[in-house]
């Protein structure tokens, strides 16, 4: 049986099947080749899953959040900020010189 590992992403990118041969070293590590590091971007110290499939083995890029940061990830606030950066591209904000101004504007 042969061993195959693909790196796979979200994002569709033009260079479609890019293949690089890669070796185990010492200590069962692997280097990957720079296009696919850049790529995907992953940098030294990046995490990769890695999955077993009918055609082999998958590399997926994952990044390792702080359960302190873990609510900014949830699905309810990632539609809350497209919906805050949609108003703020279509304009619908307002600035205030200050707190007072501020105030008299939510009064009214």
């Amino acid at each position: 049986m042969a061993l195959h590992v693909y790196m796979v992403s979200a994002s569709i990118s033009s260079r479609k099947n890019m293949k690089s041969l890669v070796r185990i070293q010492k200590n069962k590590n692997i280097t990957l080749p720079v296009w696919a590091m850049k790529k995907y971007r992953v940098e030294l110290g990046d995490y990769l899953q890695v999955a077993e499939t009918p055609a082999g083995l998958v590399l997926k890029p994952v990044k390792i959040v702080d359960a302190d940061q873990s609510w900014f990830w949830t699905r309810e606030w990632q539609e809350g900020e497209a919906e805050a950066g949609k108003e703020i591209r279509e304009g619908r904000v307002k600035k205030f010189r200050n707190v007072k101004e501020l105030a008299k504007n939510l009064r009214s």
